[in-house]
């Protein structure tokens, strides 16, 4: 995949462009049934398939108190499009003036006068151009007028449940981290740099990675303890993830501060200064103040035998429990 700024004059004119156009937060279960429909209908064509997408949300832009905190960050989303064979990507910085782009002016300057497009795929509740009044009914309209065709893919559901980036927020801030793997299609990922701890749970027997995210935007699940995946030095580790404020362990300088603790299973090297991606698999417990760091380290003896048990099954399945 490449990505490009100026996507009209890296994609030779001649050739056929499938496009969809979205901010695909998540790159979840619903996006991979519109950008499957876009690469398929891009083979057809012997051409090419686009992405056209924004940074940053544009929420943040044009409502930044209601702007979500994001499930993927740029890296991520970007890794996500390159398994799914997109041929280019174009980030758009999307900004006040970029806001005022109307639906017409985005369909006629973005797409018709700048690649030969002949189809676009979309949710069914696609919407575009300022206020985002550029629907579904509208672009089968400027199908019509310019001579591309539109697909419109309905509705996506898992247990019962419909799929959209909204949804899937909420599930993880209430700690549904499985149901919300289920519907991103893939475990729910935190990434970024090992930084130096306290080093509290080395006293205690059981060290921890402590993660600084590389992107101050990135959704964080519910507070707890949590079986994870993690990917650090080129090797896959398994191990658990307490996210909270360490009630039991937390020095007065620390107090109420938003910890993410990784300990890995049988990893006696030093991340410090390493970058690290973590996968959520599921959720074992709430985190809790304990009385004593014996009463601590016994419980998490517990919560590592709990999180061995989730991995194996996850490992076995390729399934969310």
């Amino acid at each position: 995949m490449k990505s490009v700024k100026r996507y009209d004059s890296t994609i030779d004119k001649s050739l056929p462009v499938v496009a969809a156009v979205g901010m695909f937060d998540g790159v979840h279960q619903g996006h991979r049934v519109i950008l499957g429909k876009v690469v398929q209908e891009a083979a057809k064509r012997d051409g090419k398939s686009l992405i056209i997408t924004f940074r940053p949300h544009p929420l943040e832009v044009v409502r930044p108190e209601i702007a979500p905190y994001l499930l993927t960050d740029y890296d991520e989303k970007k890794t996500l499009f390159d398994r799914l064979r997109i041929d280019y990507l174009s980030v758009i910085a999307f900004d006040q003036e970029f806001a005022r782009i109307t639906a017409e002016q985005f369909v006629k300057d973005m797409l018709i006068d700048r690649v030969n497009l002949q189809a676009v795929v979309v949710g069914y509740d696609h919407g575009f151009g300022k206020n985002r009044v550029g629907r579904v009914d509208y672009l089968r309209r400027a199908g019509e007028t310019y001579g591309f065709e539109v697909f419109v893919i309905d509705k996506i559901q898992t247990d019962g449940l419909l799929i959209n980036s909204t949804r899937i927020r909420k599930e993880l801030l209430k700690g549904n981290v499985a149901l919300a793997g289920r519907m991103l299609g893939y475990p729910y990922t935190l990434s970024g740099v090992v930084v130096k701890g306290n080093g509290i749970g080395r006293s205690i027997g059981f060290p921890t990675a402590n993660l600084r995210l590389t992107c101050d935007r990135k959704l964080v699940p519910k507070s707890g303890v949590y079986a994870v995946r993690a990917l650090a030095e080129n090797k896959n580790l398994s191990g658990v993830m307490n996210i909270g404020n360490r009630p039991t362990m937390t020095r007065d300088n620390d107090h109420g501060k938003l910890t993410l603790e990784v300990h890995l299973f049988q990893y006696q090297g030093n991340l410090y200064g390493e970058y690290m991606q973590v996968e959520i698999l599921h959720r074992i417990r709430d985190e809790k103040r304990f009385d004593t760091s014996r009463n601590l380290a016994k419980q998490i003896k517990m919560d590592i035998a709990s999180a061995e048990r989730l991995i194996a099954v996850y490992e076995k399945d390729k399934d969310f429990i």
